[in-house]
Parts: C-alpha cells; sequence; structure tokens
C-alpha cells in the first residue's frame, strides 16, 4: 500500500505545478484597474438610468399630422375640396407594444364643436379600425366627408383604444378649402421636379379679373389657381386613393415612367373608374408605354409604342404650325429627340364612321405623329411619342402654353392682354371689371376667353370632366360659374376692399350657388330634389285597404266556425271545438299582423330609390341611393355596404328644416372595415329618416349598342335585369358656323317597353317632343303603369328622375343612352333593424355611346406676347 503511494507521487506533484501555473480569476481580466473598473460600472448604471428615465418620457405613441392624399413632403397644408370625400392619411408607431384601436375624423368649427350636415340634426364622424406592430411606422389612411360650406373648418382627429378613450391628445386641423373652380393635378413621375413648369402654366395659374374681390374668400388658395399642382414621392404603393369617390377632386393625371405594379387592386379599379366617369390620363413617353404593356391599363391606351424614332425638326412642323401662335422665339431644337413611334390601336368599339374613334380623335390634335388620344367613357387618355417635359417644349415661348392648353388640357381657347395698373387693383372701363397683380404698379397679365363668353373666367365645368349624373345635374345652366351681378353685396364676404368700393353693375361678382363644384356631392341638385320628392310621397307604412281585411275577417271566420266543427266531428270530439277556437284566434291574430306586416304598436317601412349609371361596355356602375326609413318608434339604425368603397351620409329633409324645440345635433358615424357602415341613425317616432349613399356596383353584363343581320341598330341587355319602360335617346350633332348661335338642344328616341334578360331589339329612331312640363315617353310610360304588372309598384313614382335623365341639357353631342326601370332595389345594402314594409325602384342610366371630343382650338395669342401689345 506503501509502494502504491510512492508510485503515485510522480503523478500528483505534476498535477499540483500545473494548477500552480494555472490563472485565476484574474486570467480573465479585462486588463482594467479597480478604480477602472468601478469607473466603467458607474457609467453602466447610468447609462441604465438614463434610458430608463429616456423611456418614462418617450411617449408610447406617436401620431404625424393629417396629410391630405395625394401630397408632396415639403406641402404641409391639409388641401380639401368642400363637397367632396376626402382621403386622408397619418403616420403613426406603437414604441412599447402592440396595440389595436380606431382612428377618426369630425369636422368642427373653431371651437372643436361639430359642424352639422347643412339642413339635417346630423354631425358625420368618419372611422377606421387600426392595428399596430411594436416598433414599426404605419401610413395609416381614412376616408371623411367635407361638407360643402364655404366657413371655416377645421378637422378633429381621435386616437382611441378599444375602451373608446382617447389615446394621444391631437389638436385641430386646420383646413386650406380649395375654391369651386380648382381642383387637383397629380403628377406621378420618376423624376417629378422636371415638370416644375406645370405650376406656371397659365392654363393653371391664370390671372382672374376679380382676384382682388375674391381674396377675401376663407381659401387659403390664391383664385388665380385653376389647379393644385401636386407631384407625390413615388414608393411601394401608390400614393392614389383607394376608391373613386375620393378621386372626384382630382382633373388631370399626369403618368411618366411610373411601374404599374405599385397599384394594389383597389386603387387599379379606382383609377379606371375615374377614367370612365372623366378623368383626363396624360402619359408621358416613351418609355411609359413600355412599362404599361399588359397593364391594367392597356386595355384603354390609344397606340402603343412602335419602333424607336429620332424626332426632327420636320417631325415637330406639324404641331408647329397649328400651336406656334405666339412671337416669341420658335421652337429650337439642337439635336433631335429621342421618342417612340404610336402604333395606334384598332377601337372598333364605337365605330360609327369609316374610320376608327382613335385615329380620328388623334387626327384633330394636329401634331402629326407625336400624340395619340382615345376616348374612354367621358374621360380620355392621351399619350405622346415624346417626354413632355423635354426642355426645348417647355422654352418653346411661342406655343408651350398653347400646345399644353389645347392639346394637352383640352381647354378653351384663349386671349391674353396686357393690363398696367396702380394701388395693385385696375378698373378697366372697356371690360368692366378688376384686374390685379402681385404689387401695385407692377403690370398684369390679363387672360379671357377667345370665343366672346363671360370674361368671368374660373369655371369648374372648364376645368374637369369629371361629370356623374347623380351629382352634377342642375337646373340653372351654369351652376359652377362666378358671374357679374347688379351689385355687391356688403354683406357676403367676396366683395370687399378698394375693389368693392369702386364696383359698379358689370363689377360685382357673385360666387358659384354650389361651393363644391363639379362632381361635388350635393342633397339639392336635380337628382337629389327628384328623389327627394319621390320618398316623401311613397316613404310611410302602407296601410292595407278595405278589401285585404274583408278578406281576412271571412277566411277567419270559415276556420274558427264551420272548419273547426267538420275537423272534431269527423273525429267524433266535437266538444273539443269549443277549446280549439282561442287557439284559432290567437293564430287567426298571427296571422293577420304577419299579412299586413303590422306589428300592434311598432312599425317600420324602408323606401329606397336609386340611380344606377354605367359607361360603355364597361362592368361596373355608380349606384346611388337614396334611402327612407320610417319608424313609429324611436330606432337606432344601422346600414351595411358590401362595397366597402361605398360612402353615404345623412340625407337632408328639404331646405325647411329647422330643429325642433330642445332637439340636439346627433353624431352619426361612417365606418370602413372590410364593408362600409353608417351607424347610429337616430330616426325619431313616427318620422322617416334619410340616407344618401353611393357605391360601384358590379354589372352582370351590359347594356349595349349593337348591330343587327340587317345593319341596322339594336339594343341588346345582356345583363341578368327584366327592364320596363325602356327608352333610346340620343341627341344629335348640330354643327354651327363662326359666330353662330347654337339651336337648343334636340332629342331623338325610340321607345322599347319591356326586354327581358340575354334579349335584343331593333331601333327605329324619331324625334322626341321637348316639353317642360314633362319628360320624353311620358304618355308611354303612363300606360305601361296601368298594366296590372305595374300596379304592385304603381307607389313608387320615378318620373321626377325621367325628367332628369331624360333632360336634353344633361346629353353630350352625339351622346346615345338608354333609360330604363328596374322594379327592385340591388344587391349591396342592408338595413338593420329590418322593416316590415319593403319597397325599391331603380332608374338605369346607361351611357351607350359617346361622340368624339371636338377638334381643340389654338389660343389667339401667347403670354410672351403681352408686353409687346399696346
Amino acid at each position: 500500500m506503501k509502494h502504491a503511494f510512492f508510485a503515485r507521487r510522480p503523478l500528483l506533484l505534476g498535477l499540483c505545478l500545473l494548477a500552480l501555473l494555472m490563472p485565476g480569476c484574474r486570467g480573465c481580466d479585462d486588463g482594467l484597474t479597480p478604480q477602472e473598473r468601478a469607473q466603467k460600472q458607474q457609467e453602466e448604471e447610468e447609462r441604465r438610468l438614463k434610458e430608463e428615465e429616456e423611456k418614462k418620457k418617450k411617449a408610447p405613441m406617436v401620431v404625424s399630422t393629417l396629410r391630405p392624399a395625394p401630397t408632396q413632403s415639403d406641402s404641409p397644408r391639409l388641401f380639401v375640396k368642400p363637397g367632396h370625400w376626402s382621403t386622408v392619411s397619418q403616420e403613426m408607431k406603437r414604441n412599447y407594444d402592440d396595440w389595436v384601436g380606431r382612428t377618426s375624423q369630425e369636422v368642427v368649427d373653431s371651437n372643436g364643436q361639430p359642424i352639422p350636415l347643412d339642413y339635417t340634426a346630423f354631425s358625420l364622424r368618419s372611422q377606421r379600425p387600426v392595428a399596430l406592430s411594436k416598433g414599426q411606422t404605419k401610413d395609416v389612411e381614412s376616408v371623411f366627408f367635407a361638407p360643402p360650406i364655404t366657413r371655416k373648418f377645421n378637422i378633429r382627429a381621435r386616437i382611441s383604444g378599444r375602451d373608446g378613450l382617447d389615446v394621444v391628445p391631437l389638436p385641430l386641423e386646420p383646413v386650406t378649402p380649395m375654391q369651386s373652380h380648382q381642383y387637383h393635378f397629380v403628377v406621378l413621375a420618376a423624376n417629378p421636379a422636371s415638370y416644375g413648369r406645370l405650376g406656371s402654366l397659365r392654363s393653371v395659374n391664370s390671372p382672374v379679373h376679380f382676384e382682388f374681390d375674391l381674396l377675401s374668400s376663407p381659401s387659403g388658395l390664391p383664385p388665380r389657381l385653376q389647379y393644385r399642382v401636386v407631384a407625390p414621392e413615388l414608393g411601394e404603393r401608390a400614393p392614389l386613393p383607394d376608391n373613386l369617390y375620393c378621386l372626384t377632386s382630382t382633373a388631370y393625371l399626369l403618368w411618366d415612367e411610373v411601374d404599374p405594379t405599385i397599384f394594389e387592386p383597389p386603387q387599379r379599379e379606382a383609377l379606371v373608374d375615374w377614367l370612365q366617369w372623366g378623368g383626363q390620363l396624360i402619359i408621358s413617353g416613351p418609355d411609359s408605354l413600355a412599362l404599361l404593356r399588359d397593364s391594367f391599363l392597356a386595355p384603354y391606351l390609344p397606340a402603343t409604342a412602335g419602333d424607336a424614332w429620332e424626332i426632327t425638326a420636320a417631325d415637330l412642323q406639324p404641331m408647329v404650325d397649328a400651336w406656334g401662335v405666339g412671337k416669341g422665339p420658335e421652337l429650337q431644337l439642337p439635336r433631335p429627340w429621342s421618342g417612340v413611334r404610336l402604333d395606334l390601336v384598332e377601337d372598333d368599339s364605337d365605330r360609327r364612321e369609316s374610320d376608327s374613334p382613335v385615329a380620328r380623335a388623334t387626327a384633330q390634335l394636329r401634331c402629326g405623329e407625336l400624340f395619340a388620344e382615345r376616348r374612354v367613357g367621358r374621360g380620355r387618355v392621351l399619350v405622346s411619342a415624346m417626354q413632355l417635359n423635354q426642355r426645348g417644349l417647355q422654352n418653346w415661348e411661342s406655343g408651350f402654353e398653347c400646345l399644353m392648353n389645347a392639346v394637352v388640357l383640352r381647354r378653351p381657347p384663349r386671349r391674353f392682354r396686357n393690363d398696367n395698373y396702380s394701388a395693385g387693383v385696375r378698373f378697366d372701363e372697356e371690360a368692366g371689371y378688376g384686374v390685379s397683380g402681385d404689387s401695385p404698379g407692377e403690370s398684369t397679365l390679363a387672360v379671357e376667353w377667345a370665343d366672346g363668353r363671360d370674361k368671368v373666367a374660373p369655371d369648374a365645368a372648364v376645368n374637369t370632366a369629371f361629370r356623374m349624373l347623380s351629382r352634377d345635374s342642375y337646373s340653372e345652366a351654369h351652376p359652377w360659374r362666378y358671374t357679374r351681378g347688379a351689385t355687391p353685396d356688403a354683406s357676403n364676404p367676396g366683395f370687399g376692399g378698394q375693389l368693392g368700393q369702386m364696383a359698379t353693375d358689370a363689377t360685382a361678382v357673385r360666387p358659384p350657388s354650389y361651393p363644391g363644384g363639379a362632381g361635388g356631392w350635393d342633397d339639392f341638385n336635380a337628382v337629389s330634389e327628384a328623389a327627394r320628392s319621390s320618398l316623401r310621397e311613397a316613404a310611410g307604412v302602407t296601410v292595407p285597404d278595405s278589401g285585404f281585411v274583408l278578406a281576412c275577417i271571412g277566411f277567419y271566420l270559415l276556420v274558427l266556425a264551420p272548419f273547426n266543427w267538420m275537423v272534431f266531428r269527423a273525429i267524433g270530439r266535437v266538444e273539443l271545438a269549443w277549446v280549439a277556437a282561442p287557439l284559432i284566434a290567437i293564430a287567426g291574430t298571427v296571422v293577420v299582423v304577419k299579412l299586413a306586416q303590422l306589428d300592434i304598436g311598432f312599425v317600420r317601412a324602408q323606401t329606397q330609390i336609386a340611380l344606377l349609371e354605367t359607361q360603355p361596355n364597361y362592368p361596373r356602375g355608380s349606384l346611388t341611393r337614396y334611402t327612407g326609413v320610417y319608424t313609429s318608434l324611436g330606432t337606432n339604425y344601422e346600414i351595411t355596404f358590401d362595397d366597402p368603397a361605398a360612402v353615404a351620409a345623412p340625407f337632408a329633409s328639404g331646405r325647411e328644416f329647422e330643429l325642433l324645440s330642445g332637439q340636439r345635433i346627433s353624431q352619426v358615424t361612417y365606418d370602413r372595415q372590410d364593408k362600409a357602415r353608417l351607424e347610429g341613425l337616430t330616426v325619431s317616432s313616427s318620422t322617416t329618416g334619410m340616407v344618401h349613399s353611393e357605391e360601384m356596383h358590379a354589372v352582370s353584363g351590359a347594356l349595349r349598342l349593337g348591330t343587327a343581320t340587317s345593319g341596322t341598330l339594336q339594343i341588346e341587355n345582356l345583363s341578368d335585369q327584366d327592364l320596363r319602360q325602356l327608352v333610346v335617346v340620343y341627341r344629335p350633332v348640330q354643327r354651327t358656323g363662326p359666330g353662330e348661335q347654337a339651336p337648343p338642344p334636340s332629342l331623338r328616341g325610340c321607345w322599347i317597353g319591356k326586354l327581358p334578360q340575354r334579349e335584343s331589339m331593333a331601333l327605329a329612331f324619331s324625334a322626341v317632343p321637348i316639353s317642360e312640363d314633362a319628360a320624353a315617353f311620358q304618355q308611354e310610360r303612363t300606360q305601361d303603369a296601368g298594366s296590372a304588372a305595374a300596379k304592385r309598384n304603381d307607389e313608387m313614382n320615378l318620373e321626377p328622375l325621367w325628367r332628369v335623365a331624360l333632360n336634353p341639357a344633361e346629353f353630350e353631342p352625339g351622346e346615345y343612352r338608354a333609360v330604363a326601370r328596374i322594379d327592385r332595389a340591388l344587391p349591396g345594402m342592408t338595413v338593420r333593424p329590418a322593416a316590415a314594409q319593403e319597397s325599391a325602384a331603380t332608374l338605369w342610366v346607361a351611357h351607350l355611346q359617346y361622340e368624339i371630343p371636338t377638334a381643340p382650338e389654338p389660343d389667339t395669342n401667347a403670354p410672351v406676347d403681352f408686353a409687346k401689345e399696346e
């Protein structure tokens, strides 16, 4: 044993020596002295405490101010067009946790009080849900309605949690309202800075003769601005709204080298919808055409990209000859421009002539092969063979202004004048208006229409081609034009200053009757007035007539006595007939109430008048509903729309509306999620509440013009609707010579009557008598309404709508239109609680074909000339 111990001694000694050589805890030392190590620990502790303090100071949620969509990063103001639905966005970030809540917007006055919708007892708040992930910034878009008011207003935005309490206190957002004639001009370009010249075009920034007067209006935009040019930055998603009803304030969209894949599906639909109802798309070539090949816009392009083209001075000469009207330098071309040959499409959809409509429209431009144009519904698409931001083109002083105004923007011809004045305003005795400039003593450029029309230039009808029948039908001829009145009204903020003091009968300026301009939401235009008239006539509960009551009593007595006795006699228990009598009485009461659709002490009825407007060969229509809900007891209604882009608001009962004594303004909420909803519509006992809504409706098959085997025109009902009272009408083109006054518009039409789905009918047109008292084909409709099949819907009087739909003034020259009745409500809207009685009818207005736009006309001179004129 002892020997074994000594045998292991060398091993133990080796291990001990190894242990002595191994480092201790100092072997992992950081190399710091104890003092340095203590200082480091102290610094780390201070850093930790500072981070905790910063965390306490750091808000749990960061929210930016509201921005209009689209917008520019250098434009902080919230531009809004009254009378239009708008899209606004906010950047939101949650710093410490995930979060789910809501954001809302409401129009308020300077004191933060909600501004009610005109002639209603309601204010409207918009809201949507928001889900944020920790630490990630999200751009949240919302939709709200700016009422058509002329006074100043603000937007109150709120961010609230699931409990309804505000999470972040937000100040009131001041709004910069746009005037009735002002619209958005959106530039989507890879290099938006190259289109800076657009803002100085006289088509965009046009001196108006009464600007001094209008400066006292509530708008923050100068009245001379016809358009607000906005060039948003491009990212992964297109900076445009995702529904048609938020694009109504946009007149033009310029497209230059934009990848169409950044448009999400709802944005694509919205942009094409906008085109169909009058939007104007300007595509700057040549690279844009290659990007748009096979895109969602490809079916609407007037041309495709052909071979590469070096554009020389000879190629530009047709354009120079047609549009070079000024006395300035000619178009300089140091070297050829890069371009592409435009291969025109063969558009046979609207062919009525030997040439394609695209070829005819393009020839009217008188620019050789430099441009191509195509009509798309009410709108148009223009493409150029070269880039519109060419420096040489923009420096063409004698013609660039004229080319942009006439060919690119399709505006009327103008005449420019040089006016000198002092003291900031000058009264022109000859023209009868005042002119103004930027500073006293400055020479200003006056602009007027070359055709001698009213010299009051700002007019929404000129500045935008967007039109919807449900929004833009008026009994007056020029509802959006500023006019000269008899005398200035001191109470009107449109008159004031030095010009107001020296105004005469010729200088007093009246603003348009409707401040929203063309495309605006209006509860008092012709369609709204017609729908309100029909709703007032039809809304309410239909009480059963005497025949129904007698029939119910007779059937009840028959069951109670003879039938009851025979049943129990057959089974040998006649005495049980007395036991069954009370049960039969109760069951009879339930049946009678159900048949009469009357609930004892509680009655609801729902009435709907709708207008469906469609464009030629387009599968989507704009469906405007006017819905009345009657209740015998106070009820809170919720209306849901299948279309998430639908918009809705309480509908004014009339201009005679006044709040009752003690009545308060109620808040109604427009909620936009996977479906759109109008919540909180309170209807008092024994009254009728009304709602105005718009949505895009998918039409299963078109109502279109076709050609029969005999070569004559025919109307083809490819839809899934059985149509009644169908008429097809068109307004002939009435051409006049120079200086001749155009005759009143006329119509030619054909009465069809009934046209079942999937059937067609040949057309034979004849002159349609025009009367102020009755719409065309009223006698035929009266006879049809007297038929047995029509008596079920005789309470729904659509005659006021017929008068609007067949008004010759509402037709474009050369337009074909079909109008028909559908005896039911179209699907897509649900009202809760449901009504026991429902009645509805829809008027379908189908635009079948438009004429190509008239040839553009040049200005009489150019801005460069005004310094040379006496």
